[in-house]
């Protein structure tokens, strides 16, 4: 019997809970490979890569990940933990006015040092999507 790590748990429920979504927007089936072709190009990756993600092999990067959320409809804490508002429209609705954006509340939960690193991973993103800037 094999066991899993937390990591690999993880990423299996993110690719069950993209597909789920994805049924859910009537995708093509994943058995046909229409799925990952479809996916990969609303993102602009290769059809590999988008199979990794749905296969629940590898996470995409935290900004891809944030954009699969945006463009599926899904809560973005949903999409990665399983908890919290499912659609995104639901949290939207769910949230007081003037509540803070719940990723600043998520943001707000880290240490400093994990906040620094993904400070840093997300300006060098940045910085590739807007060279010269």
């Amino acid at each position: 019997m094999s066991r899993h790590t937390q990591k690999e748990i993880a990423m299996m429920a993110f690719a069950s809970r993209l597909h789920a979504r994805l049924d859910e927007l009537n995708y093509p089936s994943a058995e046909k490979r229409g799925r990952y072709t479809a996916v990969g190009r609303d993102f602009g990756v290769s059809y590999q890569a988008a199979k990794k993600w749905l296969d629940g092999i590898t996470l995409p990067e935290l900004a891809r990940c944030l954009e699969i959320a945006d463009r599926y409809g899904l809560g973005f804490e949903y999409l990665m933990t399983g908890r919290g508002p499912r659609l995104a429209s639901d949290a939207a609705a769910q949230a007081p006015e003037g509540a803070q954006h719940p990723l600043l509340t998520l943001w707000d939960r880290l240490s400093p040092d994990v906040q620094a690193a993904l400070e840093t991973q997300m300006r060098a993103m940045v910085a590739k999507r807007e060279p010269g800037r």
